[in-house]
């Protein structure tokens, strides 16, 4: 590469100096020296001599850590650790054990910590084997404990002890000294069974978030000579429970309902009448300051009635008027010298005339004088009550010397029982609604109860042609007694196949009645015991209520007729015909898959056998996954008697079990296997994929060289 290179003159001088080195000459040895510059440099020069050393420099960063270098010799054997625990080893049976040497005590406890599953006798794991494991033992019973823990945060032991004591052998856990301690059970689910297997009759309690049960069956809670202390909000809902009503026993074995208090411990008689003091004629107790919207004919008016859910439910003011209540009347009187004003409906709503009432003397009783107004506005009314005397209740009249008679000025009211009562005033008083005799089924428990009770005699305020009619509006419509002058309580009302629910003195639901379907059904202590071509099966027959006639479009299924949750049937497989299916009573639904045909089995790896002793399947999310042993779960799998090395192309349908894939065997609900797996026998060779449905396709090997794809 050329450059451009200014030569140097010895003439190259400054104008008036002779100096060799002059500026001309410094100029052009800059400019080459950035000519060299720019074309990157010349040539190298030749290596100088080394210099002295410096000093040491600043220690740099560590460096990436290097590859581990290759294992060193095993060391020598170390002195045996401070143990309580010595290691025993069998050579007659495969497994080890550890012997608890119990602190120079004698007959030590032996625990199985291990089986090889290459033994077949020892496959059975859920079967116990005495002369594999022995017994858990220490003599003096309850004074020597078989297993002890402890730790060194604390002081405390936990004992593990089982003994024989009399008749019965006891299994003790827990704390030796139960101060300051603390025993935390952690499951979704806690049951108390005496039977391995637990069932619905083997079971007397279950303990979940939301649910606390104790037997299906009567129980007791607590003890007749102690005295049971139930803290916190307590609920029971039993008998359609209504605000501010009391609990009644309704038979000799103390089964509760909740009832008006006033039934149970009358209260005034109705047609009483007391004397209440003007601040007690509020806003809190009283309808006062009210404002409506006219519905009917007239003004339906309630000012001056007791507000329910009050001391003064019930109780209505001595007005002169005839409180009503569909045919339901009384007539008051006016004991209050009670004067009032209705203005007239210019809405068009509603046939209401103006009403002004004549002013009345006060009565001897003494009563306040009340004057209520009521303004209309658009048809839309709004009372206001004025008690003239509120400031000086006691009027003082007739007054001669030191003597002198005084009314005192007090409200009266009159008690009638019942609710949502009200006067009206118009030049024509509408008459009292008709009554109708109807024949009813009642029940406080339930509609299916309702539909199936006798009947009795009762009468309606309405055309009993609209009971079987579900879009009738029955609004303001009531029930009655027979002799119809009583309004019934709440519950549940059925005739002619339609049931309605009346609450409070009003309807609120109706709907057609349930038809209940019956049939019988075999509950089996498991899946497998209902295996056959035909009844009867290893079960037993009992009599199934339900939502269906038919059992495999059920959703429901009863103990008895009435069908409510409290007759769920009990837990278990059921089986009618080909179909079997689980029932899940604390759910109060079936669970899992419906499984169809007179087998069901466990898939075995080489003999079709109905036992309930099956071989552990294992499933891979892929076949390469399988051959290397690379598994998801371990499970027990489910179908008719074919086995999984049958020469049959497809295996369906293939079930699992729900909750515990590898215990449990037949007595849980099941389920379709997963979709997009392989399954084979753990460890095994072959497999078979499953793409969807619950289809096992045909039999593949494994390629033997290190198991790879």
């Amino acid at each position: 590469m050329s450059i451009i290179i200014k030569e140097l003159f010895e003439s190259d001088l400054d104008q008036y100096n002779n100096d060799w080195w002059s500026s001309k000459k410094i100029e052009k040895l800059n400019f080459n020296f950035d000519q060299i510059l720019i074309s990157g440099g010349g040539p190298a020069g030749p290596h100088g001599f080394p210099g002295d050393q410096g000093l040491d420099g600043a220690k740099g960063p560590i460096g990436p850590q290097g590859a581990i270098g290759s294992q060193g010799a095993i060391g020598s054997q170390g002195a045996d650790g401070e143990t309580v625990w010595l290691k025993n080893e069998s050579e007659t049976i495969e497994n080890i054990t550890l012997k608890i040497n119990q602190f120079g005590k004698y007959n030590p406890t032996n625990f199985l910590f291990g089986i090889s599953n290459s033994t077949d006798v020892l496959n059975e794991y859920n079967v116990p084997k005495i002369g594999i494991l022995g017994k858990i033992h220490t003599k003096d019973g309850y004074n020597q404990k078989n297993v002890v823990f402890s730790n060194e945060e604390s002081d405390q032991i936990v004992s593990l002890n089982l003994f024989k004591e009399n008749q019965n052998t006891i299994l003790e856990y827990g704390f030796d000294d139960t101060a300051n301690t603390e025993f935390e059970l952690i499951s979704d689910e806690a049951v108390l069974t005496y039977n391995i297997n637990p069932s619905t009759t083997s079971t007397f309690g279950n303990f979940k978030e939301s649910l606390f049960k104790i037997k299906s069956a009567d129980s007791t809670f607590g003890d007749t000579i102690e005295t049971n202390e139930i803290q916190g909000s307590t609920k029971f809902n039993t008998e359609t429970p209504t605000t501010n009503w009391i609990a009644q026993s309704i038979d000799t074995n103390g089964k509760i309902k909740w009832v008006d208090p006033l039934k149970v411990i009358p209260g005034f008689p109705v047609g009483s009448i007391i004397a209440i003091n003007a601040e007690q004629f509020n806003n809190n107790n009283f309808l006062i300051n009210e404002t409506k919207t006219v519905t009917t004919e007239y003004l339906h008016n309630t000012n001056g009635a007791g507000k329910t859910n009050t001391m003064y439910q019930g109780w209505y003011i001595c007005n002169g008027k005839t409180w009503k209540k569909g045919v339901i009347t009384y007539d008051l009187p006016n004991l209050n010298a009670y004067t009032y004003e209705i203005d007239e409906d210019t809405s068009g709503n509603s046939n209401q005339e103006n009403i002004v009432s004549s002013p009345s003397k006060l009565s001897i009783l003494g009563g306040s004088d009340l004057k209520l107004n009521i303004t209309q506005s658009g048809g839309t009314y709004s009372s206001t009550y004025t008690n003239h005397e509120t400031t000086n209740q006691t009027e003082i009249f007739n007054s001669d010397g030191s003597l002198s008679q005084s009314d005192s000025k007090l409200i009266y009211i009159c008690y009638l029982k019942e609710i949502d009562m009200y006067w009206e005033d118009a030049t024509v008083i509408p008459p009292a609604p008709t009554l109708y005799d109807i024949n009813l089924s009642f029940s406080s428990m339930s509609r299916a109860e309702a539909c199936q009770n006798p009947v009795s005699a009762y009468k309606i305020d309405f055309d009993p042609a609209l009971w079987t009619n579900l879009g009738a509006n029955l609004t303001d419509k009531l029930i009655y007694n027979a002799a119809g002058n009583t309004i019934v309580g709440s519950g549940y009302y059925s005739n002619g196949g339609v049931v309605r629910t009346f609450v409070t003195e009003a309807f609120v639901h109706v709907e057609n009645c349930q038809t209940v379907n019956s049939f019988t059904a075999t509950l089996g202590p498991n899946m497998f015991n209902l295996n056959g071509s035909s009844a009867p099966y290893s079960g037993t027959d009992i009599t199934i209520y339900a939502d269906n006639s038919s059992f495999i479009n059920a959703t429901k299924m009863y103990t008895n007729a009435a069908s409510t949750p409290f007759y769920y049937a009990p837990n278990g497989w059921y089986r009618v015909g080909l179909y079997r299916r689980y029932w899940s009573q604390v759910e109060g639904s079936f669970i899992g898959a419906d499984v169809f045909g007179d087998y069901i089995m466990n898939i075995l790896g080489s003999t079709s056998n109905p036992s309930a002793d099956g071989d552990y399947m294992a499933r891979a999310s892929s076949v390469f996954n399988y051959c290397n042993q690379i598994y998801d779960d371990i499970m027990y799998l489910y179908t008719d008697d074919v086995t999984f090395m049958s020469t049959e192309q497809f295996i369906s349908p293939v079930y699992r079990n729900i909750y515990s894939l590898t215990g449990n065997e037949g007595y849980e609900p099941i389920t379709l296997i997963e979709n997009n797996a392989a399954y084979g026998l753990e460890s095994g060779l072959f497999h078979r994929y499953c793409y969807d449905g619950g289809v096992l396709q045909n039999r593949s090997k494994c390629p033997i060289n290190g198991f790879t794809i």
